[in-house]
């Protein structure tokens, strides 16, 4: 359907989310661009009217982590990682007026063993 995807080896269609709209081969989803916007499941990006956009954060990278979408400038998102792994640092993350996250998150398995160095005066 319209604002959809399959990726090879899905069996159903998937939504894009907020921001995105599928590709011409509607196998993967890809950035609006500049100056346009779209809802989540949208067929395509729609022109921002003037001056009504909401800037939103890059998108996210995070090894491990669930986490993937947009946010807007001044919200919070949490940070989800995969099973046997945890969020290293704070869990909540904003969205800066620079459009940047106030901080990098990093998910890291769980059980790792951290080495300690002692000095012994």
């Amino acid at each position: 359907g319209a604002g959809k995807y399959r990726s090879t080896g899905m069996a159903d269609c998937q939504e894009c989310v907020a921001g995105k709209k599928p590709n011409s081969a509607k196998s993967a989803c890809e950035d609006c661009p500049a100056g346009t916007f779209s809802v989540a499941g949208a067929a395509d990006c729609t022109a921002c009217p003037e001056g009504k956009c909401v800037e939103f954060c890059e998108g996210l990278a995070i090894a491990n982590s669930v986490t993937s979408r947009r946010v807007n400038v001044g919200d919070s998102l949490k940070i989800r990682c995969v099973a046997g792994f945890a969020v290293m640092g704070k869990e909540i993350i904003t969205c800066q007026d620079d459009k940047k996250y106030d901080h990098q998150p990093e998910c890291v398995k769980l059980g790792k063993k951290v080495k300690r160095s002692f000095n012994f005066d």
